[in-house]
C-alpha cells in the first residue's frame, strides 16, 4: 500500500519517484508553488500576491511531463513574459527565459519614486538609470521626477529590444510587446 504524503504547500501532489525532492525539476515545481501557495514568501515578494497554478500542474508529474519538451536547463519558469500581468502558471502562459531576460521585466514595488528613479542629494536632482547586464546603466539627471521616469522607461524599452534581437521568435516579440507597453506608459 502506498504511503500518503504531505501535500506541498497545502495543494501540490508529489507523485514523484522516491528522491525527487532533490531535482532541479522537482525545485523549479516546488519554487513555483512557493511562490503561489506560501504567505511567508509572498509577505517579501508581494507581486507574488494572486499568483496560482492551474490544476494539471499541482501535480508534479503532470508538471515534470511538460517540462520535459521544453528547452529549460539552465533557464527561469516565468509567467508573465508571453502574457504580460499574467498571475496564472500553466502550459500554455509559461516559458523558460535565461536569468538575464527574467531580471530584465522585474518591477520595483512599495517605493515612492517611479521606477528606475530617484533622488539624488549630491546633485540635488533626480537620477534615471537601470540595471543592464548586471551593472548599472546611467540614464541622466533631472530636475523633475516624471522627467525621469519618461527617460527611464525610452532607455529600458530600447535596452530590452536590443536584448530581443538575439532571442528567438517567441522570446523576441515577447519582449518587443513588453518594450511597446513600457514606452505607451510614458
Amino acid at each position: 500500500m502506498r504511503s500518503r504524503r504531505k501535500l506541498v504547500f497545502g495543494v501540490g501532489i508529489n507523485d514523484g519517484p522516491p528522491g525527487a525532492y532533490s531535482t532541479k525539476p522537482y525545485k523549479t515545481w516546488h519554487n513555483m508553488l512557493k511562490r503561489c501557495y506560501c504567505d511567508a514568501y509572498q509577505e517579501t515578494q508581494p507581486t507574488y500576491k494572486g499568483c496560482f497554478v492551474c490544476d494539471e500542474w499541482l501535480t508534479l508529474s503532470n508538471f515534470m511531463r511538460w517540462l520535459a519538451a521544453q528547452d529549460w536547463e539552465g533557464k527561469e519558469l516565468d509567467k508573465d513574459l508571453l502574457h504580460p500581468g499574467n498571475k496564472e502558471y500553466s502550459p500554455e502562459k509559461c516559458v523558460f527565459v535565461t536569468r538575464q531576460i527574467n531580471s530584465l521585466l522585474h518591477i520595483r514595488v512599495g517605493l515612492n519614486s517611479p521606477q528606475g528613479v530617484w533622488f539624488d542629494k549630491g546633485a540635488g536632482k533626480f537620477r534615471a538609470e537601470f540595471i543592464a547586464n548586471g551593472k548599472k546603466k546611467y540614464i541622466g539627471l533631472f530636475d523633475d521626477i516624471n522627467d525621469g521616469a519618461v527617460a527611464y522607461k525610452k532607455a529600458k524599452a530600447n535596452h530590452i529590444r536590443k536584448i530581443a534581437e538575439n532571442e528567438s521568435e517567441l522570446i523576441a516579440s515577447a519582449l518587443v510587446r513588453h518594450a511597446d507597453l513600457l514606452e505607451c506608459e510614458s
